[in-house]
This record gives C-alpha cells, sequence and structure tokens, in this order.
C-alpha cells in the first residue's frame, strides 16, 4: 500500500475520544483529521475532523467502550460499516484501537525525534497527497457498499462480454504479426 493509504486507514474512523485517548489528550474538535461520516444517510461522506461521538466512557478498557458504543448503535443498519452486522462492526472497532495503540508507539517516537525543517510542507495537503479522494472512495464504500458491488458487477460482466466476444468471433479481436 502507498503510505497514504496507510493514513486513510488508520484514521478513517478516528472519533475525537480516541483522538485524545491514544494521540492527544489535548486534541481540538477543529483537529484537521478527515474521516469518513458514520451516518450514512448524510451527503456529507467525509468529516474534515474527527468528531465526538458522544461514546459513553463507562469502562475501564477503549476495548469495552467501543464495544458499549456500536452495540449501542446496533440497530442502525446505517451506522458505521452500512448493512454490516453488530459482530462484524465490533470486530473492526476492536480492530482499529489495535492499530491506533500501534500508531502511537510511532507518534511517541516522532514527538521524540521529530523530522528536521525540510519536510515537505505538501505532506500535509491531503488533495496532493492522494488521502482526499482516498477517503472518499472508502467512504463510498463504506457507506453504499451496494455502489460498489453494482460497479465490480459491472466490470465483472463486460469483462465476461468481451471474453466472450472474442471466443465468438476470434479473428475480429486477435492481431495478425505475419505480413501478407
Amino acid at each position: 500500500k502507498q503510505w497514504y493509504q496507510r493514513r486513510v486507514h488508520g484514521v478513517h474512523s478516528l472519533s475525537l475520544e480516541m483522538l485524545r485517548h491514544y494521540f492527544d489528550n489535548n486534541a481540538h474538535q477543529n483537529n484537521g483529521i478527515p474521516v469518513v461520516n458514520h451516518n450514512c444517510l448524510s451527503e456529507q461522506y467525509v468529516l474534515p475532523n474527527a468528531p465526538s461521538t458522544g461514546m459513553n466512557i463507562s469502562f475501564k478498557t477503549t476495548a469495552m467502550n467501543a464495544v458499549d458504543h456500536i452495540l449501542s448503535h446496533m440497530d442502525d443498519e446505517n451506522f458505521g460499516v452500512k448493512g454490516s452486522p453488530p459482530l462484524e462492526k465490533v470486530v473492526h472497532a476492536i480492530h482499529m484501537l489495535e492499530v491506533w495503540n500501534s500508531a502511537r508507539e510511532e507518534y511517541k517516537k516522532l514527538l521524540e525525534n521529530p523530522p528536521k525543517d525540510n519536510v515537505c510542507s505538501c505532506v500535509k495537503n491531503d488533495t496532493l497527497t492522494g488521502v482526499g479522494e482516498t477517503i472518499e472512495q472508502l467512504a463510498i464504500q463504506i457507506c453504499h457498499p451496494e455502489a460498489v458491488r453494482q460497479t465490480k458487477d459491472q466490470k465483472k460482466r463486460s469483462i465476461e462480454d468481451s471474453t466472450l466476444s472474442a471466443q465468438q468471433n476470434p479473428t475480429a479481436t486477435s492481431t495478425s504479426y505475419v505480413s501478407t
């Protein structure tokens, strides 16, 4: 994967609560971290900031708080990965906790030994880096899986149609390299 794809994977479902827990206790609501909107009914697929989810932080571990948060939305098929069963959503949430825990260790290393001044400011430009487009595509996959399936089915049918056509009329698509 490209680095920006890993970045999108790492932040796509980040909440302000998890941002504060794993990375910065004082993170602001205007944190500049684009995330997929968990409300799949919204026309805004990507939020410009990791939002507060209003997650009830009543358990001692992030895993239990994440499970509680997912299960409190288990009857809403438009929450999170649209149409996914609650168990899949729970597993995804716990997977992301592991990702953030690993990322926190790398983040600490960056804080201890920050990059030199010669790092291009373009790294923070989500349009230039591909982050903006990649997170938008991921949001569509999450909130509109039927569109992604339809697109894949259309591509498959197109390939099948061209293969069938080539089989039925092999001379129409073959190229001869023998000069006459």
